[in-house]
C-alpha cells in the first residue's frame, strides 16, 4: 500500500512541477507583450493550474517525464478549454 502512495505521490509532484513550468513560460510571453499583470489574476491562474498539473501527473501516469509532460499538457488544455468557452455564445429563444 505504502508504494501505491508513494508513487502517485511521485506522480503528483512531476505533474505540479510541468504546471509550474508551463506557467512560468506564460508568465515571460505575458510579460513581453503586456508588461503588466493583476496579481489575483496571476495567483488565481497559478493556482488552478498547479491543481491540473497534480491530476494530470497522476491520472496520464506514464512515469516520472510522462507525469511531468502531462502537468505541462493539462495547462494548455485548460487554457483551450477557456477560449473555447470565451467564443461560444448561447442564444435562448423563448415562445
Amino acid at each position: 500500500m505504502n508504494e501505491v502512495i508513494t508513487h502517485l505521490l511521485i506522480s503528483a509532484v512531476f505533474g505540479a512541477l510541468g504546471a509550474i513550468l508551463r506557467i512560468l513560460v506564460t508568465l515571460k510571453k505575458y510579460h513581453e507583450i503586456y508588461k503588466s499583470m493583476r496579481r489575483e489574476s496571476f495567483l488565481t491562474y497559478a493556482v488552478c493550474a498547479v491543481v491540473i498539473g497534480v491530476f494530470s501527473g497522476i491520472i496520464l501516469d506514464f512515469g516520472m517525464i510522462g507525469s511531468f509532460l502531462a502537468g505541462y499538457a493539462g495547462v494548455d488544455l485548460m487554457k483551450g478549454y477557456y477560449a473555447a468557452f470565451k467564443k461560444t455564445k448561447i442564444n435562448v429563444r423563448r415562445n
